[in-house]
This record gives structure tokens, C-alpha cells and sequence, in this order.
């Protein structure tokens, strides 16, 4: 036993596991803002691709944020998706959108 106690917001063992993640994985999420379902964009608060809104596809802890004008559907046929997706992989940032070394610009100008 550790000694770790339940916190009123959730386990001590899922703030430590998410402290781990933060370290070990890069994330970058790449959200959509069109739909072809004008339905479904009518019943979603905000920006969105017929699916997911812009504002729920922010995760703590990421390495970046872009939006695409793409659908949820069509994702990953999209090739600025495939060209960011590959180049994250490639450097750990978006084309583009964040620079080694340029946290502080970036946080800034809110990405």
C-alpha cells in the first residue's frame, strides 16, 4: 500500500498516471469545423464537424491544437490532415503552427 488517498476530484493514482502520460506521450489534436450534417451542427454548442465541438477536443497537457476545415467523416481522407499528422510524427509539432523553442510565443497567442 502506498498511502495514497482518493482526492475529492478523482484518484491520486489517475492524477499520477496523467502527470506520466504528460511527460512520455506528445499530443497534438487536429479538430474539425465543417459539417455535412446540418442537424447534428444545429444540436453541438460552437464550432464543430458534425460530430465533436472545436471546445471538447482540447486536452490538458497537449502539444498542440489546429483546426481543419474538414468533416469528422472525411478526416482521414483530408490531406492537410495526413500532412499535419505526419509531420507532427515527424518533429512533435504542428506545420506551421509551433516552433522548437517557441513555447512562449505560442502560449501567447493562445495555441
Amino acid at each position: 500500500m502506498t498511502g495514497l488517498r482518493p482526492k475529492k476530484d478523482g484518484l491520486v493514482v489517475s492524477h499520477i498516471m496523467h502527470t506520466l502520460l504528460n511527460r512520455l506521450v506528445l499530443l497534438a489534436v487536429i479538430a474539425g469545423t465543417a459539417s455535412i450534417d446540418p442537424l447534428s451542427s444545429l444540436i453541438i454548442l460552437g464550432a464543430d464537424d458534425g460530430k465533436v465541438a472545436v471546445g471538447n477536443t482540447k486536452v490538458t497537457g497537449m502539444h498542440d491544437h489546429l483546426t481543419v476545415a474538414a468533416s469528422h467523416t472525411f478526416f482521414p481522407q483530408n490531406q492537410e490532415v495526413q500532412a499535419q499528422t505526419l509531420f507532427f510524427k515527424g518533429t512533435a509539432y504542428l506545420l506551421g503552427r509551433r516552433q522548437p523553442g517557441d513555447r512562449a510565443t505560442n502560449c501567447a497567442r493562445g495555441i
